[in-house]
């Protein structure tokens, strides 16, 4: 295999995400991004960052580092989806969740959007998964589901849709769990009513 195909690959296993510091882990020379760099297949977005051209996504190394920076931080509404496999909407930020007054230092990248919560919005439905080295933080699947409800009009009502029809043809489903997070976010009425609709 070409070291340019290999770098490649490593580009495609990262989904589309590298780093400096990836690349001479596995062992290709870092000549091989400034040609790639050249040829318009990928493209540098800060010191030491690369990624494939028309890329979306983050892997999990990325929510961990972020988790990393910002340890009160959660994962939240779009990323917390995709996370979850809700949907087949790929996010082109990262959305984290702090309590309401908490300050976010700009992230140059990945693009992350910060959500401030009420506290008791806050405290709802976090989880710890474990991931490579660490763990990160991000609200359950019905916890997200009722942010994605009461986000609807930022997000689109279609999002939640598809997520809410993907959770309740899965194992995980429990209607007590997703009313009892709508509650705390305030939209039990809404969830309700979708829920008759779906059941039916």
């Amino acid at each position: 295999m070409l070291a340019s195909e290999k770098l490649l690959e490593l580009f495609h296993n990262k989904q589309g995400l590298v780093r400096y510091t990836d690349v001479s882990k596995a062992g290709i020379h870092p000549r091989e991004l400034s040609k790639l760099t050249k040829l318009g297949q990928i493209e540098r977005v800060q010191r030491g960052i690369y990624r494939l051209v028309n890329t979306t996504g983050f892997d999990n190394d990325w929510l961990l580092e972020i988790n990393y920076r910002v340890p009160k931080g959660v994962f939240c509404l779009l990323t917390a989806m995709d996370y979850h496999n809700l949907s087949t909407f790929i996010p082109n930020e990262i959305h984290l969740a702090l309590p309401t007054g908490s300050y976010l230092a700009k992230f140059d990248y990945p693009k992350v959007k910060l959500h401030q919560f009420s506290k008791q919005i806050y405290n709802y439905g976090i989880e710890e998964h474990k991931t490579g080295p660490g763990s990160i933080k991000v609200y359950s699947v019905e916890k997200t589901l009722a942010d994605l409800l009461r986000f609807q009009k930022r997000y689109g009502l279609e999002l939640f849709l598809e997520s809410l029809k993907n959770y309740w043809q899965s194992p995980i489903r429990s209607v007590p769990k997703l009313l009892e997070a709508a509650e705390v976010c305030g939209v039990a009425r809404s969830m309700s009513k979708y829920i008759t609709v779906i059941a039916a």
